[in-house]
């Protein structure tokens, strides 16, 4: 019958519905996760990034007397109890060097919050009391992530008697004083300044949102990633741009500004409302990691408000997959399609409406990175023999280099001076620049032989 569906469109269709559901599940499950910064400007905007550092849940790392202070109020108590009033530098980093994860450094810089003059000798009754006043993992809430966060600082009140009645303290704890200080120095953003704190402050924030933002970027990747079931000799090559041409509407000799990086630059559309579109064909085998576009609120009715994409084999068998409303106010990307499962060679992405029913829409950036597939080909002729060679000088040289040591020294120099006619990059993989007998096996030795020559 002329209207039955062929296997290959169910088989299609079910494909379109895989990836639709997929693309939701993970939006669903990024909305979750703490607020990921989608536009750089919001790091300057006071209002805007005080919004998503506080949502950021930033753990505190305790430090080495907070992880084992009960086992080192108990070996004090002990000493205490044996009428022992001292300690020494080595008698506390022996003590604390047998706990796990303890180095030489941790436990003296330990000690060295105690030791305030140096000496190199603490009394233990002032250890004591240092540890007991502070009530370690027992602190929750706001109040007690402010205390862990100073604990964790190298600076701690020991000079109390300097401001007593005795006029004679200071002078008495002058170079006493003058010793902390200069082995704890105070951090810039501890000192009493208030624009000094102000732009410490915001600072702070922007590393912080930025550390979190990456760190979640590439935990994603690493997830998508290993959902990829490789076979042996397989691996995956991602591929930005993944697409080998772009169509459009109208405005051809625009087109070119959906990629240029640059955002300030745009393609404008030309026609009737509600009929433009961008069309991505994309290479084969290749299936879309992330495909996004960017916008500016200040286009006013040339901003797009409602966009559809549509994906298919071909132009004429495109099919809705996602349906998107942009956000007024938004400007920077807006993430039309993520972690697509299967490939499709063409991708459209459909303007259906702009703001206060604009005619004619612009965009900024297009942005398409995929991830394809492929498996090594097999050892060639001209690889075994460049292995092989390369085998053999390595032997050779490795043996002679005791017998002559200014060859390690020689070989060192030349190959500094190759490199510095080599551009970065140059030998990646990705490298489309890099000669064609510098496959990833020959590579592999010639990094393996200069390792061996320079240990």
């Amino acid at each position: 019958m002329g209207n039955s569906i062929s296997n290959g469109d169910y088989d299609e269709e079910r494909e379109f519905r895989n990836m639709d559901e997929s693309s939701s599940e993970n939006e669903d499950l990024n909305d979750k996760d703490s607020q990921v910064l989608t536009d750089l400007d919001n790091l300057f905007k006071h209002a805007d990034l005080r919004t998503i550092a506080a949502k950021i849940k930033e753990d505190i790392p305790e430090n080495v007397i907070q992880q084992h202070r009960y086992q080192i109020i108990r070996w004090l108590d002990d000493r205490e109890a044996k009428s022992e009033e001292t300690v020494t530098l080595a008698q506390f980093c022996d003590m604390l060097m047998n706990k796990p994860g303890v180095s030489r450094e941790d436990a003296i810089r330990a000690f060295q919050q105690f030791d305030t003059d140096g000496s190199g000798v603490v009394e233990v009754s002032t250890i004591l009391s240092a540890i007991k006043y502070s009530n370690g993992p027992n602190m929750i809430g706001e109040l007690g992530k402010s205390i862990r966060m100073l604990q964790a600082c190298s600076l701690t009140p020991g000079f109390v008697d300097v401001y007593s009645e005795d006029k004679n303290a200071v002078s008495q704890h002058a170079e006493r004083i003058l010793k902390y200080l200069l082995r704890n120095r105070a951090p810039s953003h501890s000192l009493p300044f208030p624009h000094l704190n102000g732009f410490n402050n915001t600072s702070s924030m922007r590393l912080s949102v930025l550390k979190n933002t990456f760190n979640q970027l590439k935990d994603a990747a690493r997830g998508e990633l290993a959902e990829t079931s490789l076979s042996d000799g397989e691996e995956v090559k991602l591929l930005n741009p993944c697409f080998s041409s772009i169509e459009v509407t109208s405005n051809n000799s625009d087109a070119h500004r959906l990629t240029n990086g640059l955002t300030h630059t745009f393609w404008q559309s030309d026609g009737a409302a509600r009929s433009h579109f961008i069309r991505l064909h994309f290479r084969n085998n290749v299936v879309v990691k992330l495909l996004s576009m960017n916008v500016a609120s200040a286009d006013s009715s040339y901003m797009p408000e409602h966009v559809t994409i549509t994906a298919g084999r071909n132009a004429h068998s495109l099919r809705e997959i996602k349906d998107i409303r942009i956000p007024s106010s938004l400007t920077g990307d807006v993430v039309l399609l993520k972690n697509a499962k299967c490939h499709y060679p063409i991708i459209q992405i459909n303007i259906k409406r702009c703001r206060n029913d604009g005619c004619d829409t612009r965009i900024h950036g297009i942005k398409a990175i995929g991830y394809k597939v492929v498996k090594e080909s097999g050892i060639s002729v001209s690889d075994s023999a460049a292995v092989w060679f390369l085998q053999v000088l390595a032997s050779t040289v490795t043996a002679s280099i005791p017998l002559a040591p200014a060859l390690q020294k020689n070989i060192i120099e030349h190959s500094k001076n190759a490199l510095e006619h080599i551009p970065p990059m140059t030998l990646s993989p990705a490298c489309s620049d890099k000669p064609p007998f510098l496959t990833k096996l020959v590579l592999q030795e010639v990094e393996k032989f200069i390792t061996d020559v320079a240990v």
